[in-house]
């Protein structure tokens, strides 16, 4: 069956926004992809017709979202080459740091740090996309790109990629570049000689506090 009703609410940024119903059963949420003729769509004010599904949470959704009297026309989603750079990067970049370990020329801790710190990166993009959906409280940008400088990036080039998420705002991936060029600056600097002693010293303190959880890096 299908329904009609009105954009009340577009966040062009996510993705996502609500459709109020005409037949009073309030608003519905319905994502960019379920829109049939995209490159038509105006955002908050446009009349569609829709029809009705769930998600994988059981809740309702608008799907197959049309405006009345244009042609259905799914738009293509652009490739995103950066994208596909960031994630070779990330691979890339972890290999060397666990190749590096394997030849003794990098502390385990170094690499259990990047790896650590990756995953909760990982997660905290899980959680952003989650809030997003549910329309709930999001985690702030500044805090994703926080994550990626102190040494996540790996974790958020693979969470853009694989969960679909800040992938292609524009502002948002020129930031991750920065803490990209800015981490890896700062981690070979580090591993020159001049930072080896302040490397030493990381290494000191981080070693300290995973013996404080029980964990002794071999």
């Amino acid at each position: 069956m299908k329904y009609s009703g009105t954009v009340t609410q577009w966040h062009p940024d996510k993705g996502f926004g609500f459709i109020h119903q005409d037949n009073g059963h309030g608003k519905i949420f319905f994502h960019r992809s379920d829109i049939l003729n995209r490159p038509a769509f105006e955002g908050i004010g446009q009349s569609v017709v829709f029809k009705t599904a769930t998600d994988r949470q059981g809740r309702p959704c608008a799907v197959q979202v049309r405006i009345p009297g244009v042609k259905a026309t799914k738009a293509t989603s652009p490739k995103n080459p950066s994208g596909a750079l960031s994630l070779l990067l990330a691979s890339a970049f972890l290999l060397v740091l666990a190749g590096a370990h394997l030849q003794q020329r990098l502390p385990v801790e170094i690499l259990l740090f990047y790896v650590s710190i990756s995953l909760v990166t990982f997660i905290a993009y899980l959680r952003d996309k989650l809030a997003a959906q549910k329309n709930q409280w999001r985690i702030q940008e500044s805090s994703l790109h926080l994550f990626a400088l102190i040494g996540g990036w790996p974790g958020a080039a693979f969470a853009q990629q694989i969960l679909r998420h800040k992938s292609r705002k524009t502002a948002f991936r020129f930031t991750f570049w920065v803490t990209v060029i800015l981490n890896s600056s700062a981690l070979f600097w580090l591993l020159s000689e001049d930072g080896l002693k302040y490397l030493n010293i990381g290494v000191g303190s981080l070693r300290q506090l995973l013996e404080m959880f029980g964990i002794r890096p071999g």
